[in-house]
C-alpha cells in the first residue's frame, strides 16, 4: 500500500488569517458609533457590491457610487469617509512574517488563494513584509472567480503545477475548506495561530 505523500506546498487564504481585515476596528477608528457600524457591515462590507469588488466585477468607486445612490440621505458623508481611508481597513498579523519565514526556511512553497478586491489588495497585500517570500497566489479579483468555487483552487492548481495530494490550505471559513478537501486538497479551518501550530505539527509540518 501506498503511503500518504509528503506535503510540499502550503497555501493560505489572506483575510482573518495572515491578514487582520479588522472592518469593525477600522469604522471605530472612524468614529462611528455601534449602530452605524453595525448598518455598515450589514450593507457595505457583507453587501453585493463587495462580492462583486472580490469577484473582479466593479471597481471600488463603483461600489462608492451605488452606495451613495441607494443608502440614505443621512450616511453619504460616512460612506464617502469610509471609501477615502478604505486601505487602512486591513493590516498583517504580528505572526505572519515569521510563520512564512519559517515555513520558507523548512523548505516548503507558500501560496496564497483569497477573495480580495483587486485594489484594495494590490495595498494590502503589497504592504504585507512576507508577501516577497511568497510563491505565488491568487487572487479572486484578478481571476473573476471566489471561493468556494472549485474552479479558483484548479486556477492556482494549474498556474503553479501543485500536487493537491501534497499540499495543505489554510482558510477561516469551513466552505472553503471543504471545497478544498472535496479537490483532495488537505485543509486547516484556521481558529488561531497556536491552534495552526498544533495542527501543522500533528500533520508532519515544520514551521521553524
Amino acid at each position: 500500500m501506498t503511503g500518504k505523500k509528503k506535503i510540499k506546498n502550503i497555501v493560505f487564504d489572506m483575510g482573518f488569517v495572515l491578514i487582520d481585515f479588522r472592518w469593525r476596528g477600522y469604522l471605530k477608528d472612524l468614529g462611528f458609533s455601534k449602530e452605524k457600524i453595525d448598518f455598515f457591515g450589514e450593507n457595505v462590507v457583507n453587501s453585493t457590491y463587495w462580492h462583486q469588488l472580490d469577484m473582479g466585477l466593479i471597481k471600488q468607486e463603483d461600489a462608492r457610487r451605488h452606495l451613495l445612490e441607494e443608502l440614505p440621505e443621512e450616511y453619504k458623508d460616512d460612506i464617502n469617509l469610509f471609501w477615502d481611508r478604505v486601505n487602512e481597513i486591513a493590516i498583517e498579523y504580528p505572526y505572519s512574517y515569521e510563520l512564512v519565514k519559517g515555513l520558507k526556511d523548512a523548505g516548503y512553497n507558500v501560496y496564497l488563494l483569497s477573495n480580495y478586491p483587486e485594489e484594495m489588495g494590490e495595498a494590502h497585500w503589497a504592504a504585507c513584509s512576507f508577501l516577497p517570500l511568497i510563491d505565488g497566489y491568487i487572487m479572486s479579483s484578478k481571476v473573476n472567480l471566489c471561493k468556494p468555487d472549485p474552479a479558483i483552487y484548479k486556477a492556482l492548481r494549474d498556474k503553479y503545477a501543485l500536487d493537491f495530494s501534497e499540499s495543505i490550505f489554510i482558510d477561516d471559513r469551513e466552505d472553503n475548506c471543504e471545497a478544498s478537501l472535496a479537490l483532495g486538497m488537505e485543509a486547516i479551518c484556521f481558529k488561531g495561530y497556536e491552534e495552526l501550530i498544533r495542527l501543522f505539527k500533528e500533520r508532519g509540518v515544520v514551521t521553524e
